[in-house]
């Protein structure tokens, strides 16, 4: 599961949301949520959190289609919502607003 992880986390970094559900379908639904839900190893942030900052809209939206928590916090405290607002991408900022 680490393995699928890393490759849809680097995916969701990068915007590519088509590659990212792939590597997250790989697993069932009860990991993915599992894996959506937690950060691993050193790194502090969810998927999502990820997604949002580097503002990729469609992998956020795929995301939270597949179950990611919007209201969960990462290493430094901040919700996606806080990640999407410090990139600035409205589209983002409106889709996570209306989740939380």
């Amino acid at each position: 599961m680490k393995t699928v992880y890393w490759k849809a986390y680097n995916h969701a970094k990068t915007g590519d949301h088509a590659a990212m559900t792939l590597a997250l379908m790989e697993i069932d639904t009860k990991q993915r949520k599992a894996l959506l839900s937690s950060t691993h190893g050193d790194n502090p942030t969810t998927m999502i959190h990820t997604a949002a900052y580097n503002g990729n809209l469609e992998c956020v939206r795929e995301l939270i289609r597949l179950g990611a928590p919007t209201t969960v916090e990462n290493g430094y405290g901040e919700l996606p919502l806080d990640c999407a607002e410090e990139c600035g991408n409205a589209e983002i900022i409106e889709l996570l607003s209306n989740h939380s």
